[in-house]
């Protein structure tokens, strides 16, 4: 495949698209602790369908969604660009009146988006592998975890014991004691230490803590140190694990990435959190040009927003600690059978697959 050397952007914005109408599905996946919904939206157009996935957490968002649709369909009827859709969307209603969804507007954006640069893929006969002009490579990724308020590091041992090879994406908090830290480490299988100091809702946030911070920071010696609290005795704590900070929850564009105020050694690239193609791609490419490393991470989405996350780290960022594991994971018991690491993905017409097919 040729080696293009034009932005990611410009090698997708003039793809053309048709659309005649959009219609929308709600998706559940029900467990003991919660129940997760997204919506797939359905672009259609000149007898081909294209899918994106709305993974807003709030389930109201979705419920309140339906009387939207018509005018949405109504909006984006026609013929324009994968580009021009991206700027579309900055102007349509999608959310009722009155009701600011803050930063979350640009995940509903990024479903209708990805929805239409499938159908426009689809349309075309191709695929993002060709349209970016870059061949996919074996995906790596990790299974993300929270361990709860009873942390055992059974949680994680279990699965190696039918797996050696998995890695994992860790949130930790202070409920984590010394002795299960020096477990955890010293399966040599933890690439990333999550800990969530930029969100809001309490449910997920942890609180910066100079004690968990030192001992996250000397037991854990090649692991990623993702949304760590940036202060000066934070940074001190964490020894030299400040030198392999990453990035996730602050990164919506490339101001964000701009704005940090350390030096980043990696940047967990969202599709979701960016709403658009051109911030989306536009960031990678900034990151690129910055040395830093990108790897996937996923909004535990249920249908074919994971699998477009994990097209674009095949194709941009394969050999990141990607934490976007096949759906099955959401759900699944270690066992055998799982699908292993690194994954070789299906690139067939059209953005993404069913979510079941990677294996």
């Amino acid at each position: 495949m040729t080696t293009l050397t034009t932005g990611l952007y410009a090698r997708i914005k003039d793809l053309p698209v048709t659309i005649d109408e959009v219609t929308i599905r709600t998706i559940s996946n029900e467990n003991p602790d919660w129940e997760r919904l997204t919506t797939e939206f359905t672009l259609t157009g000149a007898g081909h369908s294209g899918r994106g996935e709305d993974v807003i957490w709030w389930p109201e968002d979705h419920q309140a969604l339906p009387p939207l649709v018509d005018n949405i369909s109504t909006v984006l009827a026609g013929s324009r660009t994968v580009g021009e859709i991206d700027d579309l969307l900055a102007t349509v209603q999608l959310f009722p009146g009155g009701h600011d969804p803050g930063i979350y507007i640009d995940y509903r954006r990024w479903g209708i988006a990805s929805a239409a640069a499938d159908l426009a893929m689809r349309q075309a006969d191709t695929n993002l592998s060709k349209v970016l002009g870059i061949e996919p490579q074996p995906l790596r990724f990790a299974h993300s975890m929270g361990l709860g308020d009873n942390p055992k590091a059974t949680d994680v041992t279990d699965w190696l014991q039918y797996d050696p090879d998995l890695e994992f994406k860790l949130d930790a908090t202070d409920k984590w004691s010394e002795d299960l830290i020096a477990t955890l480490a010293g399966t040599g299988r933890v690439c990333v230490i999550d800990l969530k100091s930029y969100y809001t809702f309490e449910a997920v946030r942890q609180d910066a803590d100079t004690d968990l911070y030192a001992k996250i920071g000397a037991a854990f010696g090649d692991a990623y140190i993702e949304d760590a609290a940036v202060e000066d005795n934070m940074l001190a704590a964490l020894g030299e694990a400040a030198a392999r900070l990453s990035f996730d929850a602050p990164i919506h564009s490339i101001d964000d990435v701009k704005a940090l105020t350390v030096t980043p050694a990696a940047i967990n690239i969202k599709p979701s959190r960016f709403g658009t193609w051109q911030r989306l791609l536009d960031t990678v490419d900034y990151c690129r040009e910055q040395g830093y490393e990108l790897y996937g991470g996923g909004q535990f989405e249920l249908a074919i927003g994971r699998t477009h996350a994990q097209q674009l780290a095949s194709l941009l960022y394969p050999h990141g600690p990607n934490d976007i594991a096949p759906v099955v994971f959401h759900t699944a018991q270690p066992g055998p059978d799982l699908p292993s690491s690194p994954l070789t993905l299906p690139f067939d017409t059209g953005f993404g697959f069913d979510a079941a097919g990677a294996r």
